[in-house]
C-alpha cells in the first residue's frame, strides 16, 4: 500500500498513477479535496482520496489512522507535497511568505513521515520513504531566484539525510527525489491553497504549458519524474535526480566549495 501527499496534481499525481500501475493500493492525499478525488477516480478501485493538509499535524495523524483502517498499513510513503513562491530573492519576502513555504516544504514533510512512521515499521524490510526535494536544495539555481523555496529545500535535504541515517538499521529505505525543472501547475496551486491568514499570493499568468518558454526546453514531464523516482526506489538509491546533467552541475558546485576552502581553517579535522 502506498500513500502520496500532494497526490492531486503534478509529480504527486504521476506517482499515484505509477504506483497503482505497479499493483499497489494508493491513498491520494491532497489539500484539495477535488483534486484528490479526481486522481482517485482516474485510478479506480485501487485508490481512495484523502483531503488532508500536511501543515495540520493533528488532522494528518487522524488521516493516517483512517488510511490504515481502509487500505492497510503504508509500505511506500511519498512525502511529495510542496509549494513555491513567484520568482524573487530572499530579501523580497515577508514573514508570511517564509511561514507558508516552510510550513509545507519542511514541516509538512516532517509531519507526514511522523504520522505514518508506525505503519512503516510494521512493514520492516519492505517499507520505503520517498521525499520530493529539489535540485534547488543541493545547488542554488542562480538563473531562477526562488528565495524561500530554495531555503526550504536545502533544509529538506538535510532532513532526508538525517532520516536515512536514522532508519538505516530499521529496514526502512529512504530516497530523495531531486527534480530539476518539471512542467507542473505548482505555482498556480500554491497561489490557490495559500491560507488567507498568510495573505494572498497572485497566481502567475496562464501560458501554454506551466513553465515559461525559456524553461520549457529543459523541463521534464511529471510522468518522467515519477518513472525516474520509482526506478530509483527499486534500486534503493538515495539521491534521485530527474535530469541527466545533475551530476555535472553538482560537481561544479562542490568543486568551487572545495577550492574556496583549500588552505583555510585553524585546526585539524575530526579524523586528524
Amino acid at each position: 500500500m502506498a500513500a502520496v501527499t500532494g497526490g492531486g496534481s503534478g509529480i504527486g499525481e504521476a506517482l499515484c498513477l505509477a504506483l497503482a500501475g505497479a499493483g499497489m493500493r494508493v491513498a491520494v492525499i491532497d489539500v484539495s479535496a477535488d483534486r484528490a478525488a479526481a486522481v482517485a477516480q482516474r485510478i479506480g478501485v485501487r485508490a481512495r482520496p484523502y483531503p488532508l493538509d500536511v501543515t495540520d499535524r493533528r488532522a494528518l495523524d487522524a488521516g493516517a489512522t483512517r488510511v490504515e483502517r481502509q487500505l492497510g498499513p503504508v509500505r511506500v510513503l511519498c512525502a511529495n507535497a510542496g509549494v513555491v513562491m513567484p520568482f524573487g530573492s530572499v530579501i523580497e519576502r515577508d514573514e508570511a511568505d517564509w511561514r507558508y513555504v516552510l510550513s509545507v516544504n519542511l514541516f509538512g514533510v516532517v509531519h507526514t513521515v511522523d504520522a505514518f512512521m508506525e505503519q512503516l515499521r510494521r512493514n520492516v524490510g519492505k517499507a520505503h520513504v520517498l521525499v520530493t526535494s529539489s535540485m534547488g536544495g543541493l545547488v542554488i539555481g542562480g538563473h531562477i531566484p526562488l528565495g524561500p523555496y530554495t531555503v526550504s529545500k536545502y533544509a529538506c535535504v538535510g532532513y532526508c539525510e538525517e532520516l536515512r541515517a536514522a532508519l538505516a538499521e530499521q529496514g526502512i529505505g529512504v530516497s530523495m527525489l531531486a527534480p530539476g525543472v518539471v512542467n507542473t501547475e505548482i505555482m498556480h496551486n500554491s497561489s490557490e491553497t495559500r491560507p488567507g491568514a498568510l495573505g494572498s499570493q497572485p497566481p502567475p499568468p496562464r501560458q501554454r504549458g506551466y513553465v515559461s518558454p525559456r524553461l520549457a526546453a529543459m523541463a521534464v514531464t511529471p510522468v518522467q519524474a515519477a518513472e525516474t523516482a520509482l526506478a530509483g526506489m527499486r534500486d534503493n538509491r538515495f539521491y534521485i535526480p530527474t535530469h541527466i546533467d545533475a551530476a555535472e552541475t553538482l560537481k561544479d558546485h562542490f568543486d568551487t566549495i572545495v577550492d574556496e576552502m583549500a588552505g583555510q581553517g585553524q585546526a585539524g579535522g575530526l579524523d586528524a
